[in-house]
Parts: C-alpha cells; sequence; structure tokens
C-alpha cells in the first residue's frame, strides 16, 4: 500500500510543471485573443454607423427592393458576418438554397469562434484548481518535516495558479458574451435583409400569379 501511494504522489508531483505550462500557453492564448477581438470591436466602431443608415432604409420602405439590393453590394464597410454573407450569395441571392448553404457555413464559424472562449472558460479554472491542489501534498509534507521554505514556496504556486486560472477564465468568459452579443445582432441582421432584400423568388412568383388572378377575376365580376 506504501508502494502505491508513493507512486501515486509521485504521479501528482509531475503534473506540476505541465500544470503552469498549460496555463502560461493559455494565457498567451487569451493575450492573441485580446488583441482580435479589440480589433474587431474598432472594425465594428466604424462599420456601425453605415450599416444601421442601410438597416434603417429598409425598414423606411422609401426604395424599390432593386435600389436595396444594390445600395447592400456596393457597401464597402459591414460587420464580419454580414460580409461573409455578402460574398457568398453575392452570385444569386434570391436562391434559398444558396443562401442557407452560405448561413449555414456562417453559423458554423460563429459556433466555431465562440467554443473557442467556452473551451477557455471551463480549461483556466480546472488548471488553477489543479495548480493549486498539486502543491498542497509537498506543502504538508514540508509542513511534517519543518521546512518552512518548501511549505512558503508551495504555497505561492497554489495561490498564483488559483487567481491565474479564475482570472483567464473570467477573461474568456467576458470575450464569449461579447462575441454571442455581436453574433446574435449580425445574423439577426441577416434574417431580416433575408425576408425583405431577398425575398424567395418562388414565392415572390406565387404572389405575383395571385395578384394577376385577382385582377383577372375583379374585371370578370365588372364586366358582369
Amino acid at each position: 500500500m506504501t508502494e502505491l501511494v508513493r507512486v501515486l504522489y509521485v504521479i501528482v508531483t509531475s503534473l506540476s510543471a505541465p500544470v503552469i505550462i498549460a496555463l502560461l500557453l493559455l494565457a498567451a492564448w487569451v493575450l492573441i485573443e485580446t488583441g482580435k477581438i479589440i480589433r474587431e470591436a474598432n472594425d465594428r466602431r466604424n462599420t456601425m454607423k453605415i450599416w444601421r443608415k442601410y438597416i434603417f432604409s429598409i425598414t423606411a420602405k422609401n426604395k424599390s427592393r432593386e435600389a436595396l439590393q444594390n445600395d447592400f453590394f456596393s457597401l464597402k464597410k459591414t460587420p464580419w458576418l454580414v460580409k461573409l454573407f455578402t460574398v457568398g450569395v453575392e452570385s444569386n441571392p434570391s436562391d434559398r438554397s444558396l443562401v442557407g448553404l452560405v448561413m449555414s457555413d456562417i453559423e458554423a464559424k460563429v459556433r466555431k469562434t465562440t467554443d473557442r472562449m467556452k473551451l477557455g472558460i471551463r480549461i483556466a479554472p480546472i488548471l488553477g484548481l489543479m495548480g493549486t491542489l498539486i502543491p498542497m501534498g509537498p506543502a504538508l509534507k514540508g509542513l511534517t518535516t519543518g521546512s518552512i521554505e518548501v511549505v512558503s514556496e508551495k504555497l505561492f504556486i497554489a495561490f498564483s495558479t488559483t487567481v491565474v486560472g479564475l482570472f483567464l477564465g473570467g477573461i474568456c468568459y467576458l470575450f464569449f458574451t461579447i462575441k454571442k452579443n455581436w453574433y446574435v445582432k449580425d445574423l439577426t441582421d441577416i434574417d431580416f435583409i433575408i425576408e425583405n432584400v431577398f425575398p424567395d423568388e418562388e414565392i415572390e412568383n406565387d404572389k405575383n400569379e395571385l395578384n394577376n388572378i385577382n385582377v383577372q377575376l375583379r374585371q370578370a365580376y365588372n364586366e358582369n
């Protein structure tokens, strides 16, 4: 039994360095993501004024559908997801199968981006907790032998990894919330554009046929 405990002690203590390295790598990744989100926030700030103006022009209903389509494809600055939508449907924006395929690709990119943040939210506290518990064994062992230096060193590692893990997890959660709000708004705007600027051709043809039938019926009724 003593040998098993000793093996377990060696395994646990050997995880200390990998956990610290993983936390440092996670911190570097969060730093990179911080730069990305600052750049994206700056891009959105420069584009949202023009983009919201275009959205309001749709609700005003003072332009034809063709004019709105031309204005949409002539926009130079749009949010990231809208830019992906523009490039994807530019060849035939009224084709519902193409629009559906493009929207699926956009949603996949959104999930990929937000899932990275979710992973950071979960992993950072786990690494912090591991970094806290692993040094406790050597710290308690040093306490029994009267080695105060070992105790202070291990406790410093334990508390430091806890703080770093929680801090990184909080940053990842903040970034996840910001990105989620951005992308939900952009997807809502894209759905609004699909319904009001690029309607389904078949549905529009059916509406036109119904209108023609109604006109013919009214003419026939008036003649009688």
